[in-house]
């Protein structure tokens, strides 16, 4: 009984720990920005999640009926389709339930919606063709001020391992078939 005990102690004991050390990144560029440094605890969540086929297969549905908005946001900002089906994929399988800050497909702040001329409504954010084309309005802003596509990733969601996530799911050959396009965006590596 003391055994079982003693063990389940240190694995809460290990638990707590792995939601307060952060994973190391190389990249610490952005920081000024406020990019931060994912903890051990959400990243293995995040892993996991990515690989659950039900959530997988629940997102590429999801961003089969975006694609007339994807393919509109993507000509209005010029960010290229695979990236930004990749960013909402990866938004819509990382949805956290019960976050009262983010709102819509593209998970945005009510901030977004200001900074376009719309009003604070959060129910704005529900409408699909919105979210999608703020998305793309929101990394071509964060693109224009930090230089690149990556850092824009990288700003848009405020961790620096999310434009590695994006990279992969914009190569994915389900998203390229989804949106029947060339479209690959592969300087994302670099």
């Amino acid at each position: 009984m003391r055994s079982k005990m003693l063990l389940s102690m240190g694995m809460a004991a290990g638990l707590a720990l792995a939601t307060v050390i952060p994973v190391p990144s190389p990249e610490r560029h952005l920081g000024n920005y406020g990019v931060k440094e994912r903890t051990v605890a959400p990243t293995v969540i995040s892993g996991l999640a990515s690989h659950t086929p039900t959530l997988r297969e629940m997102a590429f549905r999801r961003i089969t009926e975006l694609v007339p908005f994807i393919r509109n946001a993507s000509a209005d900002h010029n960010i290229p389709e695979n990236v930004l089906a990749a960013v909402l994929y990866e938004e819509i399988v990382h949805r956290k339930p019960m976050d009262l800050r983010t709102f819509g497909v593209a998970q945005l702040g009510v901030k977004e919606l200001e900074i376009y001329g719309f009003q604070p409504d959060p129910n704005l954010l529900e409408s699909d063709e919105l979210s999608v084309w703020l998305l793309g309005a929101k990394l071509r802003r964060l693109q224009d001020k930090s230089g690149s596509l990556r850092n824009a990733i990288i700003l848009h969601n405020g961790y620096y391992d999310f434009h590695k996530s994006v990279a992969k799911t914009a190569k994915d050959l389900r998203i390229i078939s989804i949106l029947n396009t060339r479209n690959v965006y592969d300087s994302l590596d670099t």
